[in-house]
């Protein structure tokens, strides 16, 4: 399970209108692609859009996800403010 403790200082900031692709996400989430994959199928992380074949988030839902995950400090989140939930 994902948890607040993902949170890294150097992590970089997210864009609520940003797309990202799988291992842009694993690399924000300081996991492996397949990590990611598998938070998305244990209901952890949103499903994302399909685009053709591929998987893609955008950040507002990345940072939705994140910010209701228990035991998350949202004030160690990169843009995460109420406007950028909205």
């Amino acid at each position: 399970m994902l948890t607040g403790v993902l949170y890294s200082q150097n992590m970089k900031t997210v864009q609520p209108n940003e797309i990202l692709t799988p291992k842009t996400l694993a690399d924000l989430l300081g996991v492996s692609t397949m990590t990611v994959m598998r938070s998305v199928k244990n209901g952890d992380l949103p499903p994302g859009k399909k685009v053709g074949k591929r998987t893609r988030w955008l950040g507002s839902e990345i940072l939705s996800a994140m910010a209701s995950l228990p035991n998350t400090d949202t004030t160690k989140i990169p843009s995460l403010n109420k406007e950028s939930i909205l």
